[in-house]
């Protein structure tokens, strides 16, 4: 029964962290944990077809994924600071749904996966804004 209790209150705890360092966990987060989670396998599976996969580049690719969950809940925090609602966060985190869709579907052409030319238009429409 007491560990029922500790489980419980680490989950809520961990909630708890998560709203702190993140803001509302909303659908557009947890889009950006899945598409990281997927740029991630793709990129795995790319250097494993190519005999490229090295430990230490699984190692430097995941905490890359840390440091990006960081840099928005520093966005977060700016919101708050500045009282701009979730703006910042939510910019931020949009940024980084097209950068991880981006390395998705290059790791996809690698791999030799066909991709939808809209898809390859949109994010190359994207890219140009972004660009200027």
């Amino acid at each position: 029964m007491k560990l029922g209790l500790v489980a419980k209150d680490f989950f809520f705890g961990t909630i708890l962290i998560i709203q702190f360092l993140i803001g509302n966990v909303v659908n557009i987060f947890l889009i950006l944990l899945t598409l990281m989670a997927f740029e991630f396998l793709s990129t795995t599976l790319s250097e494993f077809v190519n005999s490229r996969i090295k430990l230490r580049s699984l190692f430097i690719r995941f905490f890359k994924k840390c440091i990006t969950v960081i840099i928005v809940s520093i966005a977060h925090f700016t919101d708050v600071l500045l009282e701009t609602e979730d703006t910042v966060r939510n910019v931020t985190i949009t940024f980084y749904l097209f950068y991880e869709t981006m390395n998705i579907l290059k790791r996809a052409e690698e791999l030799g996966i066909p991709v939808p030319q809209v898809l390859i238009d949109l994010i190359n429409i994207v890219k140009n804004r972004l660009r200027r």
